[in-house]
């Protein structure tokens, strides 16, 4: 008995020196040492599974709080990163720490090149044994849906794969067999449904599948999402921003590459944003505009970054549309650290700004060459010329205004003021005094400015007379011009005159008088004119027409006998009219009125006629005509030969038996033949003897004068 205590006493105290109670001791069976041997086994149960459950649950709690403290970096990484690389990068170096992951990766999906990105992004336990998986994974492009990161995308479900070497789907199976990794997993990063990126993580141990592991790289995909989706937003405005500005913007990587474009530079270039993305000027095929500029742009592009400055120049390149002006800025883009990562541009098509300054500086010559013609043509113009401001300052003004007032160059030097030229004017006398003439010269030169007058006429003291036109400019100003009018005052003075004295003339015609100008309109004509036409005073105007009035005439009834074809009448009227060389007509009007009208054209064109009341006339000649006849048949009736002539030795009357007693043929001698035609036909026929007729006819007519 006492070897079995001994023995029960040395186990327990290898257990107490070892530290060591996981293994109960030795139990004696059916003995009081292997009862004691038992109970304490049974202590030693309890205590095991004490310990056993609080390891679980420290265990548990260590996860937990290394879940919290990668949970805390993501939340602190989304919330302080500048960018989406910077919080990725945190948040792998975070995961592999907390998975026991010697590798980290990241995946980028490009909408526009419709493919999965392997990025730069890493985070590498030993990044020298790792450099070749590293250098294998940057060159893969994943085109098929082959792979950890490719399940990952299509699926957008995390992934876990406990041996890649095993894995038929993996890639990179064989060279991670080669360089000692086994376990991977990968899981999304989603904004909506939509996988915008892959985390994917390798160890060189298999990996058994972790729920909570998953748990948190979940958590941490949806913080990485919110940021891509803020960064989206952010892009977007950008992206806006950057379209909607009219100038040509591109973003190059270090390497010339382009990152952006904006669709200004889209437009003018011809080409787009996904098909120039990724490559450098020289590799964008087809574009002559590239070719021109690429060395150049590229030797710019290393200057800006060796020497992180900005660099402003100007160029030109050739185009359908001719030549193209640029004026271009380039400037660095650096990171965190202050290292150039990029190459910002912005250029501007000046094209049309660089021929509009050079048609300016033409117009410029032009203008001032304009202005000094115009200069020149003021100053040799005759009027005065003057012009003024909206604040009523002088701008400018020639010579002959300056002599009409009599100012020197001082006194309307541009900026003068109106006022203080008025108020010189007559302070010095220059505006005749006649009267209140001066403050009316005030009234009329202030007058236009409230009522606008346009025109006023100016009595200067030398006996002068201006006429002042004054114009509104569209800029507020006033124009005026001022002419010398005073011959043109004594011409109108004495037009007016002779006028007066015309009409006075006129008026003191007995008969009746018409002026009408070349298109036949009436002019003028005197009071007689208007009485013999008294039903007419209302057509009796100036500028109405001849033919209106005779129309007026017809239809009045003033005309007796041409009711019947008053159209013939009028054509007849007007064709004697149209002949105009001071042929004598008579028209007989109602009221038994007969007028003898005689028309002269002018120099002009026009007509002058005259109406002659002839009815006392026209009576006495019906009278005689009347007494004619009856000392016709007187003598007719008479057996002796009578003839009776005027002082002008004209046949008034003679009979018949005057005739035939001097046997004068009546075919030759008829009303009105002279003594000389008697006697020369006496003569001929030999009746006075030999001799010269002429002189037979000579001595007959004496003697029939003196008789």
């Amino acid at each position: 008995a006492s070897t079995e205590i001994l023995d029960l006493l040395n186990e327990m105290d290898d257990q107490r020196r070892a530290s060591d109670f996981s293994k109960p001791v030795s139990v004696e069976p059916n003995t009081e040492i292997g009862q004691i041997a038992q109970q304490y086994n049974r202590v030693l149960a309890d205590i095991n599974a004490e310990h056993r459950r609080r390891e679980a649950v420290t265990d548990a709690l260590r996860q937990q709080t290394a879940s919290l403290h990668v949970l805390r970096e993501t939340a602190a990484a989304a919330n302080q990163a500048k960018s989406i690389e910077e919080a990725i990068h945190t948040c792998l170096k975070s995961i592999c720490a907390f998975g026991g992951w010697s590798i980290g990766h990241c995946y980028m999906t490009d909408d526009a090149m419709k493919k999965r990105v392997s990025t730069k992004i890493w985070h590498l336990g030993d990044p020298e044994r790792y450099a070749a998986f590293r250098d294998a994974t940057e060159s893969e492009e994943f085109e098929s849906d082959a792979g950890l990161p490719a399940r990952v995308m299509t699926s957008g479900e995390p992934a876990w794969i406990v041996d890649v070497t095993k894995d038929e789907d993996f890639a990179r199976a064989k060279l991670a067999e080669d360089i000692g990794i086994k376990g991977g997993a990968a899981f999304p990063i989603k904004v909506g449904d939509d996988v915008v990126a892959v985390l994917e993580f390798f160890s060189p141990e298999p990996m058994e599948l972790d729920e909570a592991m998953l748990e948190v790289m979940a958590a941490v995909g949806t913080q990485l999402g919110r940021i891509v989706e803020r960064v989206r937003s952010e892009t977007a405005r950008f992206n806006s921003v950057i379209d909607n500005m009219p100038a040509n913007v591109h973003l190059r990587d270090k390497d010339g590459r382009f990152i952006l474009v904006n669709r200004t530079y889209e437009n003018f270039y011809g080409v787009t944003n996904d098909s120039v993305r990724g490559k450098r000027l020289d590799e964008v095929q087809g574009n002559t505009a590239f070719d021109q500029v690429a060395q150049e742009f590229a030797a710019a592009d290393r200057e800006v970054i060796e020497k992180n400055t900005v660099i402003e120049r100007e160029y030109k390149i050739m185009s359908a549309d001719g030549d193209r002006t640029l004026t271009e800025r380039i400037f660095p883009i650096a990171d965190a650290s202050g290292e150039v990562t990029a190459v910002g541009g912005v250029e501007l098509d000046i094209t049309e700004l660089k021929r509009t300054e050079e048609a300016l500086q033409d117009a410029r010559v032009q203008a001032e060459e304009a202005e000094a013609r115009l200069m020149d043509a003021i100053e040799n113009i005759s009027d005065g010329f003057v012009l003024y401001d909206a604040d009523e300052r002088l701008v400018l003004s020639n010579s002959h205004w300056r002599n009409f007032y009599g100012y020197s160059e001082k006194d309307a030097a541009p900026g003068t003021k109106y006022e203080d030229l008025v108020r010189l004017d007559v302070e010095r006398a220059v505006i005749a005094d006649k009267g209140d003439a001066k403050a009316n010269y005030y009234k009329k030169r202030y007058g236009y400015r409230h009522k606008k007058a346009e025109r006023f006429d100016v009595e200067l003291a030398d006996g002068r007379i201006l006429v002042i036109h004054e114009r509104d400019t569209t800029g507020g100003g006033r124009v005026g011009i001022h002419r010398d009018i005073t011959e043109r005052k004594r011409a109108e003075e004495e037009a007016q005159a002779a006028r007066a004295r015309f009409e006075e003339a006129i008026e003191a015609i007995s008969s009746g008088f018409t002026l009408w100008d070349a298109e036949d309109r009436l002019v003028v004509c005197n009071s007689r004119y208007r009485e013999y036409f008294p039903d007419l005073a209302d057509m009796v105007t100036p500028g109405t027409l001849f033919r209106d009035l005779i129309r007026a005439a017809i239809d009045r009834g003033l005309f007796p006998g041409v009711e019947k074809d008053p159209d013939a009448f009028l054509d007849a009227t007007a064709r004697k009219r149209a002949r105009a060389k001071g042929d004598v007509r008579e028209q007989h009007l109602a009221g038994d009125l007969w007028l003898q009208i005689s028309d002269h054209r002018t120099t002009d064109g026009g007509i002058v006629s005259i109406y002659t009341d002839v009815t006392e006339l026209k009576n006495r000649e019906a009278e005689i005509r009347k007494q004619s006849a009856i000392l016709e048949l007187t003598l007719e009736n008479m057996g002796q030969g009578i003839t009776m002539v005027d002082r002008d030795l004209n046949t008034v009357a003679f009979n018949k038996k005057f005739l035939a007693l001097q046997e004068f043929p009546e075919e030759r001698f008829g009303r009105g033949f002279t003594m000389e035609d008697a006697f020369r036909y006496i003569a001929e026929r030999g009746e006075y003897g030999p001799g010269d007729v002429e002189e037979q006819v000579r001595e007959r007519l004496e003697l029939t004068r003196k008789f």
